[in-house]
């Protein structure tokens, strides 16, 4: 009898070995994957500490008229390509799009390294908003895909973390070295990302619905390692798949059928919650924000410590959304940005529009944001990623992408403008007013309609979308 429990034991214990490490290879190849938005990511905030430099007097042909296109240059062309997208995507496969986001990174930084007028700083950022359009629409697609439920769950929302990691080095990077030193030392960034995702295996998806079931078996190989499991997994993705294309995928399925208008309003509703709870706008901003709440701690060293804080922070973002779920987290998130930036809209009003004096409480502004990043990592930051890998059924999942990117691009030019028009014509408690009005009524929102996909494979979420409808 004791024998047969220690012969028990081993096979548990080697189960969960094997478990371990089939997990081990889903979160190598995220990693490397999401070095992708890490380079995403320091293009996208590169002009925060450029722009100053830019009007030093080293380029003396930039106005500041010019540099104020250098951050809306980017989504312009993203939403400009993203009708293109689509075909790329089923094209080329999942891989080999994200593979071509290393071309354009490189091009991108070569081309500001060696920029001399503003014409190849805006050409610069074209290459940029290109690569976007690659990123956004293909990284949550390959991690939904490639990944079980469980990895899904924790690292599903990785992207973020890569983001925002990316966002404290080019801050710093670009605070103590100039422009051209900047650019080539950030050319690596793509190089590292092709080196490191090009031997990662393509989405047994992919592979499918090109009928290439012998491809896909390999693919999922390198993924997973029970063989029993990957003919059972594979069965019945190739089911779901075959499903799936039964309805032909054209761009208007994405209102014209129920389940995918379904999932199309609810990741539109969560990515426009997100924009618009000001956190692209205070990442822009926040050295403006230190300056005009009379921060005694120098307002670049204030926007690294929020840019490592929230960086931190979203490290733990996806392990709390998977002990949690997506629908609770986000709700916690938008709650939690809520009160925090009202609590700032007030303090910004007694500080401006009263007598009293608060000099001996002019820290909050910094202890408020580093509060609100926490708040935003935890749920906003990458449930509304984790969704557009989720929701979408696999032939959709194309257009869903471009659309999503649309959303993303318009969502965040208009916060940001808005941020900045509420700001100098009203004062700072008016856009911190209206952030936290926009949170409170996007948790009342996800808290309705917003499912729970913890723990649920593909399939059975492409189920529990069509029986919501």
């Amino acid at each position: 009898m004791s024998e047969g429990v220690v012969i028990a034991s081993d096979n548990s214990d080697a189960k969960v070995k094997k478990k371990s490490y089939s997990d081990w290879k889903q979160i190598r190849a995220i990693f490397a994957a999401n070095l992708a938005a890490f380079g995403g990511s320091v293009l996208f905030n590169w002009p925060s500490p450029s722009i100053p430099k830019l009007l030093s007097g080293d380029y003396p042909d930039i106005t500041e008229e010019d540099v104020s296109y250098l951050p809306v240059i980017p989504p312009i062309v993203t939403v400009l390509t993203s009708p293109s997208f689509g075909f790329f995507l089923r094209k080329f496969g999942r891989k080999y799009t994200l593979l071509s986001i290393a071309g354009f990174h490189l091009i991108s930084f070569i081309l500001l390294a060696t920029a001399k007028t503003k014409w190849e700083f805006y050409l610069s950022r074209v290459f940029f908003g290109i690569s976007d359009i690659f990123m956004f629409g293909t990284l949550p697609v390959y991690v939904a895909e490639i990944s079980t439920p469980k990895v899904r769950g924790t690292w599903g929302g990785a992207m973020m973390i890569f983001v925002f990691f990316a966002q404290f080095f080019v801050n710093t990077l670009g605070y103590y070295c100039d422009i051209p030193t900047t650019a080539w030392i950030l050319t690596i960034v793509p190089i590292i990302f092709f080196i490191s995702f090009v031997f990662m295996p393509e989405s047994p998806y992919h592979y499918l619905l090109k009928g290439n079931r012998e491809e896909a078996r390999k693919s999922l190989l390198r993924l997973r390692d029970s063989r029993e499991d990957i003919n059972s997994e594979l069965d019945r993705i190739e089911a779901d798949i075959r499903r799936q294309i039964l309805d032909s995928a054209k761009f208007k399925h994405l209102v014209t059928v129920k389940s995918n208008r379904s999932a199309f309003i609810i990741v539109f509703m969560t990515i426009t919650i997100q924009q618009f709870s000001g956190c692209p706008s205070f990442n822009v901003y926040n050295q403006l924000i230190f300056q005009q709440a009379g921060q005694n701690l120098n307002r670049g060293y204030a926007s690294m410590i929020c840019s490592i804080v929230l960086a931190i922070a979203t490290l733990c973002g996806p392990i709390f959304v998977e002990k949690v779920g997506r629908r609770l987290s986000i709700v916690i998130s938008t709650l939690g940005c809520g009160l925090v930036l009202l609590a700032l809209a007030a303090y910004f009003v007694v500080k401006d529009e009263t007598s009293l004096d608060t000099t001996f409480v002019n820290w909050f502004p910094l202890a408020g944001l580093l509060a609100y990043f926490i708040s935003f990592a935890i749920g906003l930051s990458v449930v509304p990623f984790m969704l557009q890998g989720e929701l979408f059924a696999t032939n959709m999942r194309g257009h869903a992408a471009a659309a999503m990117n649309i959303t993303i691009c318009l969502s965040i030019s208009v916060s940001s403008k808005l941020f900045h028009y509420l700001m100098t014509s009203f004062g700072l408690y008016v856009p911190f007013t209206f952030f936290a009005i926009c949170s409170f009524l996007g948790m009342l929102y996800c808290y309705k309609f917003v499912p729970e996909t913890r723990g649920k494979t593909l399939e059975e979420i492409q189920q529990l979308m069509k029986q919501n409808v």
